[in-house]
């Protein structure tokens, strides 16, 4: 009998630490929805990424959308402009170890100037469609696209092409010019 009131003790001065857990499992998980309805430029989404900031970016198919928890600020092409972005269509975005913005458009490659709040691109980076964006060990940036694959190093002045050699096949040469992701 007497270990039978120790463990209704136990038991006992349990519960309300059970109930708490449980409550706290229970509660409602909450969305916000970032739509053209709260300052969204475009409603279809091809990439995002949260860099170091904590800024949020979104690739859409009309604009770059900077967001800072409250409100967006949008970048898009500007013919008038040579520091803006070279396409309005967003395709990819990465944020490399010096924690710099690379941003792929549909025309070609583009990296954000934090302290300008502009855009650079060079005559020799690809000037057409970017898939994908990574970084290596030595620093050195893949930029897939739809047509080759290309090395930068960080700095962006060493660029080196892989393009694909569809009529005659070698070990160690690429079978096709489209890369979706590295």
């Amino acid at each position: 009998m007497r270990h039978f009131f120790k463990y209704v003790l136990v038991i006992c001065s349990c519960a309300p630490l059970f109930f708490q857990v449980v409550s706290a499992q229970m509660q409602e998980i909450h969305f916000k929805h970032l739509s053209i309805n709260e300052g969204l430029s475009y409603n279809w989404v091809h990439c995002f990424l949260q860099d170091q900031y904590g800024f949020m970016w979104i690739g859409t198919d009309d604009g770059l959308n900077r967001y800072d928890g409250t409100a967006f600020k949008i970048y898009r092409k500007d013919p008038t402009n040579k520091q803006s972005l070279v396409s309005s269509c967003i395709t990819t975005l990465f944020e490399d170890s010096q924690n710099r913005l690379w941003v792929g458009t549909y025309n070609g490659l583009a990296l954000y100037d934090r302290q300008k709040d502009c855009f650079i691109s060079q005559p020799d980076w690809p000037a057409f469609g970017i898939t994908s964006i990574v970084e290596d060990e030595h620093h050195i940036l893949w930029i897939g696209t739809t047509y080759y694959i290309y090395t930068i190093d960080i700095s962006g002045t060493n660029i080196l092409s892989f393009h694909p050699n569809l009529f005659k096949p070698k070990i160690g040469s690429i079978s096709s010019g489209i890369v979706f992701k590295i």
